[in-house]
């Protein structure tokens, strides 16, 4: 039996389409796997990638999958970005409606994060979602230098829990440029582990 990859998907399929098949068909992979064949689909197009398949011996999915991304190497997600995105996953929760496309409602948070990774730049980006996380990722750093003009940290605040230095990074992010929402109250900073983990 040979390997088939992404059988309903066409060249003409949109991107959520190429997803949801693609997730529908890699339960229990690693998020790192799914979002790499995603961008090297989107990056590539499906006509070339099933012509290299062809040539292959027949393998289990996840095993075609991880080929790919060694030959096509220049389209792997690496673990640092995917990390980042989904660091917001329980602070997008409560908007994520409000920014994305209703195509994106069935797919839970961190299904949607790697969505919205592997679409940054691409020029279907605001179909999908309002959510700037390019505008975010240009201008992470001058936000974090600047953090006490967007949020303040206090003994007596708001407490808030945080189980690693990029969950709370992502925390900071969220508040002073992805959410709708600016909230005055100071944060007081609970950390369920070492923040530098």
């Amino acid at each position: 039996m040979a390997n088939k990859f992404l059988p309903f998907v066409v060249e003409k399929s949109t991107p959520i389409h190429i997803y949801a098949t693609l997730l529908s068909r890699s339960k229990g992979m690693k998020f790192e796997l799914i979002a790499s064949v995603f961008n090297l689909v989107l990056k590539v197009g499906i006509g070339p990638i099933r012509e290299y398949v062809k040539t292959l011996e027949d393998m289990s999915v996840e095993a075609l999958y991880e080929n790919l991304t060694v030959q096509f190497e220049d389209c792997r997600i690496e673990g640092e970005d995917l990390e980042f995105y989904l660091s917001f996953a329980r602070y997008i929760e409560a908007d994520r409606v409000n920014r994305t496309s209703e195509e994106l409602y069935d797919l839970d948070s961190k299904d949607l994060l790697v969505f919205l990774l592997v679409m940054r730049g691409h020029p279907d980006w605001a179909t999908y979602t309002s959510y700037p996380f390019p505008l975010l990722e240009e201008t992470m750093d001058k936000i974090l230098n600047n953090l006490p003009n967007y949020i303040s940290f206090s003994d007596t605040g708001t407490p808030r829990t945080f189980y690693s230095y990029s969950d709370l990074r992502a925390f900071i992010l969220h508040e002073t440029v992805l959410s709708n929402e600016k909230h005055a109250d100071p944060t007081r900073a609970v950390f369920a582990a070492n923040p530098n983990a």
